[in-house]
């Protein structure tokens, strides 16, 4: 992830700020892996964190290997569920 993408990150999803470790943890374990429903290109991986009763949600370009932004939510986003651990 790129500076100026953490950068975005925080600035818009300022409950992110100490998450940084957070996000390597969504990418390496997710619990569900969503496609995007309008871009295809678009997957959404999703971490449940039962402490805070939340998913981080990293929002990634797969062909890139970008992610494009990270945010939480009380439920994961709707999609074509590519993966999801058992």
């Amino acid at each position: 992830m790129t500076t100026e993408r953490w950068n975005h990150i925080i600035m818009r999803h300022p409950e992110m700020d100490k998450s940084l470790e957070d996000i390597k943890e969504v990418l390496q374990n997710p619990d569900i892996i969503v496609q995007n429903s309008f871009d295809q290109t678009i997957i959404f991986y999703h971490k449940y964190y039962k402490e805070d009763k939340l998913y981080i949600v990293l929002v990634v370009e797969e062909k890139k290997g970008f992610i494009i932004t990270g945010y939480t939510t009380p439920l994961p986003k709707r999609g074509r569920i590519l993966w999801q651990k058992k």
